[in-house]
């Protein structure tokens, strides 16, 4: 068989052999709404696996990286938010 030459990206979304493997996971994202994902490269019988979220906003997780993983406080937060140097959150 022929190699499938891909032109553009988007081709890959009508390509037969990633339909058929499942490869592209839709997941709804909040701005975008649903969009397909490369889903995992490998499978295996034992550990499936799954994408669980879409990509995730600028700035969405702002306050728990900042408060959960760095331990600032929240006055120090609410400093760098006033200072508008958080960008989106």
């Amino acid at each position: 068989m022929p190699a499938y030459a891909v032109l553009r990206p988007s081709d890959l979304y009508h390509d037969p052999q990633l339909a058929h493997r499942g490869f592209f996971v839709t997941l709804d994202h909040p701005e975008m709404g649903p969009t397909p994902y490369d889903g995992p490269v490998t499978i295996y019988s034992r550990t499936p696996q799954t994408l669980r979220r879409a990509a995730p906003m600028l700035g969405e997780h702002n306050e728990r990286v900042l408060r959960d993983l760095l331990g600032l406080t929240d006055a120090k937060i609410a400093r760098y938010r006033e200072a508008r140097a958080l960008g989106a959150s």
